[in-house]
Order: C-alpha cells, then sequence, then structure tokens
C-alpha cells in the first residue's frame, strides 16, 4: 500500500516536473517574442523617421520649384507688360 502511494506520487512529482519545464520555455519563448518585437518596433520607428525626413525633403524642393515657377511667370508677365 505504501509502496502503491510512493509510486503514484513520483509519476505525479514526473509530471508536475515535466509540466514546469513546458511552462517554463513557454515563458522562454514568450520572453524572446517580446525582444524580438521591441527591436523590430524599433527599426520601424527609425523606417518612419527616414520616410518623415525624405517627404520634408520632397516638399522642400516641391516648394522651391513652385517658387521658381512663380518667379519665371511674374517674370515673363512683367516683360510682357513691359513689351512695346
Amino acid at each position: 500500500m505504501c509502496s502503491n502511494i510512493t509510486t503514484r506520487a513520483e509519476e505525479h512529482m514526473k509530471m508536475l516536473v515535466a509540466q514546469w519545464a513546458t511552462n517554463d520555455q513557454a515563458l522562454c519563448d514568450i520572453a524572446a517574442a517580446i525582444r524580438d518585437l521591441k527591436q523590430r518596433r524599433g527599426e520601424i520607428m527609425q523606417q518612419q523617421q527616414a520616410i518623415v525626413a525624405a517627404m520634408n525633403e520632397t516638399h522642400d524642393h516641391l516648394q522651391a520649384l513652385a517658387d521658381n515657377k512663380f518667379a519665371e511667370d511674374l517674370e515673363n508677365l512683367v516683360l510682357h507688360a513691359l513689351d512695346p
């Protein structure tokens, strides 16, 4: 009777240890996934900043082109008005 209880207790203990190992591995996997997500988030933020910088630069170039075109049009208008 006593050995039967001991055997069942040992089996139960083995099952608990196996379950603990599985849970421990799951927690390690979750921690690794969180680290990966944080790294990816940082990469995405850097890409986002690069995109915003490129958009600002493009806007500045377009604004300069528009200013030049306006100045050209104004010059042509004035020259046309002064042309006899």
